[in-house]
């Protein structure tokens, strides 16, 4: 899956992300941004459910999540879990909404 050129993105970095998670629109793609001196290909992505998102090929030091069905009301938000190349694990979850806001 490639994001189409006019597709807007939903950016936030590794150390934004808290307990609250992330809200993503189904129409754009979700990039978590890494410290600079990290690599994303050097990360393993895992995502708990890949039927609402899916993880999109690593690029410098982001990760881009790709929305693909909106999360339903009573479906739990997906969590991603990103692993660095020492072991350490960082979790989030991610909620698909409808539309592009």
């Amino acid at each position: 899956y490639v994001t189409p050129k006019d597709v807007k993105t939903v950016e936030t970095s590794i150390a934004e992300v808290g307990d609250q998670g992330v809200k993503v629109p189904e129409k754009r793609d979700l990039k978590v941004t890494l410290p600079e001196s990290d690599k994303a290909s050097d990360y393993k992505v895992e995502v708990s459910d890949p039927e609402p998102l899916s993880a999109g090929k690593p690029d410098k030091n982001i990760i881009t999540l790709h929305p693909l069905k909106v999360t339903g009301e009573d479906a739990d938000p997906v969590t991603v879990t990103l692993t660095d190349k020492d072991g350490i694990t960082t979790d989030f979850k991610v909620t698909v909404t409808e539309g592009a806001n």
